[in-house]
């Protein structure tokens, strides 16, 4: 069976593919729960980089498997990072000085990905800005029917959504094997559970 990590792996990889070119470029906020060293990670963050995308890496100190919704204050390090990749004693976050969009946060998934809400200068520094959207990655024509939002049974694709500059956050239900999107009754319990938090298009 293969690992959250691979499949993460293999879907992003297919949407990379999908988005190789630089006039597709995204802003793109990369982080995991295997730590910022792992090599997966930086390798899908140098593939995005040369695909055009502009990426900014915020991960946990070390292997913090299955803990990526901790949510804990980052504290000060005492020892060194996972694999010598910080010094110890180097305080409760830090970044690669050579390539300092690479970043380490000692503390799980979900605060190294919050320690990099602000991206976008005053236009989407606050999480009250964002505006969530149910979506679809690939066209619609030959698939089944998606589950009824927003007054259609037809969500909108992820690429036009993100396009938007209303700060938009995609979130799709898709299958990692093939990177389709999913029309069966678990776009419905995702849906369920996120009706409250999602803006129509």
């Amino acid at each position: 069976m293969k690992s959250l990590s691979s499949l993460s792996m293999a879907a992003s990889a297919a949407l990379l593919s999908l988005l190789s070119t630089p006039a597709h470029g995204l802003r793109i906020l990369q982080s995991n729960d295997d730590g910022w060293a792992e090599h997966k990670l930086r390798a899908l963050n140098d593939a995005y980089i040369a695909a055009g995308h502009d990426v900014i890496l915020s991960a946990p100190a070390e292997d913090k498997s299955a803990t990526g919704q901790t949510d804990m204050p980052p504290m000060p390090r005492r020892v060194p990072c996972h694999w010598n990749s910080c010094l110890s004693n180097s305080g409760p976050a830090g970044f690669n000085a050579t390539r300092p969009e690479l970043n380490w946060v000692n503390s799980g998934g979900a605060a190294a990905g919050r320690s990099w809400a602000r991206l976008d200068g005053d236009r989407c520094n606050e999480t009250s800005k964002f505006h969530w959207f149910f979506t679809r990655i690939n066209p619609p024509t030959f698939s089944p029917r998606d589950t009824w939002w927003c007054n259609h049974n037809r969500l909108p694709m992820e690429f036009y959504v993100m396009k938007r500059d209303d700060c938009p956050v995609s979130v799709t239900v898709t299958d990692p094997w093939g990177m389709s999107t999913i029309n069966d009754n678990r776009q419905e319990v995702v849906l369920s559970k996120l009706r409250h938090m999602l803006t129509c298009p």
